[in-house]
């Protein structure tokens, strides 16, 4: 009787890459200012500028900020990414889930993460001229 082994690929946890991603946000994305952790979450908080065009004008409004909220949380070993607004209603603008084992590399899941992001400010302030 023959009996064969097979070298399975390590598998990699979701719980340790949240705090490594939200670290590496902090300190990679223009804007971060605060950075938090609690267990199994972390929270990056990012500051836009933003401004509307008068019509038909060209002239530009006032500048104005709003601070977004990138919340990392794991569940099921999978990292989700919720894009949160911070105004009184905390609208969460969209959502990203990765999967630790497809995606090893920071800079791939940033890549991501700050696409989402933008993509999803475009569409809930559409008309305004977003200054990343």
């Amino acid at each position: 009787m023959k009996i064969l082994c097979r070298a399975t690929p390590p598998v990699i946890q979701a719980g340790p890459m949240v705090n490594k991603l939200g670290k590496y946000l902090n300190k990679n994305l223009v804007g971060a200012f605060k950075f938090r952790t609690s267990s199994n979450m972390c929270d990056v908080y990012l500051t836009f500028l933003f401004q509307r065009p008068w019509p038909g004008l060209g002239n530009v409004d006032d500048v104005h900020e709003i601070t977004m909220d990138i919340n990392i949380t794991t569940y099921a070993n999978k990292v989700r990414v919720n894009i949160i607004e911070m105004t009184p209603q905390e609208r969460t603008l969209a959502c990203v889930v990765l999967d630790p084992n497809k995606i090893g590399d920071l800079e791939v899941m940033k890549q991501k993460v700050e696409t989402k992001v933008r993509s999803s400010l475009d569409n809930a302030y559409e008309g305004y001229e977003i200054l990343y």
